[in-house]
C-alpha cells in the first residue's frame, strides 16, 4: 500500500488500485454526499473516490496512542444530514473506523458507510464497527468475507497484461 516501498525493488512492480471500482460501487448503491479519510495515510485513496463520485472530501487527523488507543483531532466538518463514506485501505481491528464513526455521529451525519480495499476484520471488528453506527462495510474481494462486494479480478487481470 506504500508506492515508495516498490521504488527500491530490483524487479518491476505494477501498483494496482481498486479505487475506481470502489467509487462505482459507492456511487451506485450508497449515494454518498461526503467521503472521509480516517487518517492522512488514506488521503490519496479517499480523495480519488470523492473526485470520481463528485462529492466533498476531508480527512481526520489521527494520533495513535498505543495499539488500542486512537485520538482524532477535532475538525469542523460539515456533514450534518449527509451520507458519509469512510474510505480506507485496510481494516484490521476496526478501531480507527469506530472512532471516526463516533466523530461523524457527533457531527450529526445521516448515515455512515465504510469502504476499503482489504477487510481483515479480526476478532469482533465487524460487530464493533456496526455497533458504532456503520450501515454497511464494503470491501474488495481480495479477502473473502461478508463485506467482499467489489470484484477486482478485472483490474488485476488488466495489470498482468
Amino acid at each position: 500500500h506504500e508506492k515508495k516501498v516498490m521504488d527500491d525493488l530490483e524487479f518491476p512492480i505494477v501498483f494496482v488500485s481498486s479505487m475506481i471500482e470502489i467509487a462505482k460501487k459507492l456511487e451506485k448503491e450508497v449515494f454518498p454526499d461526503f467521503i472521509l479519510s480516517p487518517d492522512k495515510g488514506a488521503i490519496e485513496r479517499a480523495s480519488k473516490v470523492a473526485k470520481l463520485i463528485g462529492c466533498e472530501f476531508s480527512y481526520l487527523e489521527k494520533k495513535r496512542i498505543d495499539a488500542h488507543t486512537i485520538e482524532h483531532t477535532p475538525k469542523d466538518l460539515d456533514v450534518s444530514d449527509k451520507i458519509v463514506a469512510i474510505v480506507d485501505d485496510m481494516i484490521s481491528t476496526g478501531g480507527s473506523i469506530v472512532k471516526a464513526t463516533q466523530f461523524l455521529k457527533k457531527q450529526k451525519c445521516r448515515r455512515v458507510f465504510v469502504a476499503c480495499t482489504h477487510a481483515l476484520l479480526v476478532n469482533d471488528a465487524a460487530k464493533k464497527i456496526k455497533k458504532a453506527g456503520v450501515s454497511q462495510i464494503v470491501s474488495t474481494n481480495t479477502i473473502p468475507g461478508e463485506s467482499a462486494k467489489v470484484d477486482v479480478s478485472r483490474v488485476i487481470a488488466d495489470a498482468l497484461k
